[in-house]
């Protein structure tokens, strides 16, 4: 996994190899495996395949990498590398500064931006085109639930709470608090509460 990231961030200019940590390289996709398995019944070796052939699972992959690489330092030079590569091969932008919780699903995620300082729980789920983020450059980021669901080109913005179970719709705009176990539906979004034949 080593060799593949160093191929990957030798893309970008600013790269220097010695950057590059193996331990980070292997928590990482270790963290990625925990993800992907909380969804899918999969072998460790097929999920790093998912990984290298840039399904969505890249993206969450190099989200963790950045994480682990930020909570070391927020200045490190691998960062700007990984924020890179995030954007030019998988066509999404995630915050390393976010805090999100086992079992970080991408669907797609071409569009999808996840803004600075949130924190997210475990089961999360994404489209393509989806955003979190500030009303003010200062805000402190959402507070986002357990098994949440965001369909494609929803949003969420300002400094709120979304509650276990919620799912917010396809082209939905969040702009309050939406309580566990309800969908949010509709510009702006209108919450009802889930129906129980409704998987969560």
């Amino acid at each position: 996994m080593l060799d593949f990231c160093t191929f990957l961030f030798s893309k970008c200019w600013c790269f220097n190899s010695d950057h590059l940590n193996k331990v980070f390289v292997d928590k990482a996709l270790a963290l990625s495996f925990a993800d992907i398995s909380y969804h899918f019944d999969i072998e460790k070796k097929a999920a790093q395949k998912r990984i290298e052939v840039n399904y969505a699972e890249l993206a969450v992959f190099l989200y963790r990498l950045g994480n682990l690489v930020f909570k070391e330092s927020s200045k490190h030079p691998l960062l700007s590398s990984i924020h890179w590569v995030m954007r030019e091969v998988c066509s999404c932008e995630l915050f390393f500064s976010t805090e999100i919780g086992e079992g970080f699903h991408i669907t797609h995620g071409l569009g999808t931006v996840i803004g600075s300082r949130n924190r997210i729980g475990k089961g999360f789920r994404i489209y393509q085109g989806c955003t979190i983020g500030h009303k003010e450059d200062a805000g402190r980021g959402a507070i986002i639930g357990n098994n949440v669901t965001m369909y494609a080109n929803s949003l969420i913005l300002g400094e709120l709470t979304i509650g276990d179970n919620a799912v917010i719709g396809s082209n939905s705009l969040v702009l309050k608090d939406v309580p566990a176990n309800s969908v949010a539906k509709g510009s702006p979004a209108v919450t009802s509460p889930r129906s129980k034949a409704e998987p969560k």
